[in-house]
């Protein structure tokens, strides 16, 4: 287990960009320092986002909901993110029974708008999908940032759109699993655990939590969350 995310980063100036991937103690927890991709090739500039940042005392910088990930860079910078006065508490509503749609029958009446999406975002990582990414992002506004059952910032669509592709193209995923589905006037919340290899060959999981709202005919996300452990 990678440990805690330090939602609360020390700011500083940044520094050179090289591939890192060292760890420092703060206060007795391990504080994460860069990453180590598959490709010992990989660099920086090769990530669809171009806002990380590595060091979280070079500058003002925020932790990524993906900070669990050892292969993806763990912080992004504080300029993109906004925390103003959003309120967030836990999703509550009805229980929602899902079976996923046959993709060969897209459209099939049997299954709702709300079940595709759910199929959408376990293609998504079992596939890379980017067509099931496409569709779950918002065109428009911002994505909020749930980290270990916090609030910790929201994001805009577009960059949450690269840094949702980033963890797709760049995660060996072994299997995605819904969890748990609940619905409410409001929208939707879904939960599912992500089994994947990481960088030294280990079957990881962790977990995920999507808050999503109807636009149109669309279910798109408008909170994501991460865990090392079940919600």
């Amino acid at each position: 287990m990678i440990g805690r995310a330090p939602v609360d980063i020390v700011r500083g100036t940044l520094g050179n960009q090289v591939r890192r991937a060292d760890e420092i103690r703060v206060g007795g927890s391990k504080i994460r320092f860069g990453y180590t991709h598959y490709d010992s090739r990989w660099c920086d500039d090769y990530f669809y986002y171009p806002y990380y940042a590595f060091d979280p005392y070079a500058r003002a910088s925020v932790c990524s909901p993906w900070y669990f990930y050892p292969q993806l860079p763990p912080y992004y910078s504080a300029t993109r993110c906004y925390v103003g006065t959003y309120v967030w508490s836990p999703f509550v509503g009805i229980s929602y029974t899902w079976s996923a749609p046959s993709r060969s029958y897209w459209g099939d009446r049997r299954y709702s708008d709300l079940d595709y999406a759910i199929d959408d975002i376990v293609h998504a990582f079992e596939d890379n999908d980017r067509r099931a990414v496409s569709r779950l992002v918002p065109r428009n506004g911002r994505v909020a940032i749930i980290i270990e059952d916090r609030y910790a910032y929201s994001m805009n669509a577009d960059d949450f759109y690269d840094t949702f592709m980033d963890a797709v193209y760049n995660t060996r995923t072994r299997d995605y699993r819904i969890m748990d589905i609940k619905t409410s006037r409001d929208g939707a919340a879904v939960w599912a655990r992500h089994d994947y290899e990481d960088p030294w060959g280990r079957r990881t999981s962790v977990y995920h939590y999507f808050r999503l709202e109807q636009e149109g005919r669309d279910w798109v996300i408008r909170e994501f969350g991460t865990n090392e452990t079940r919600w």
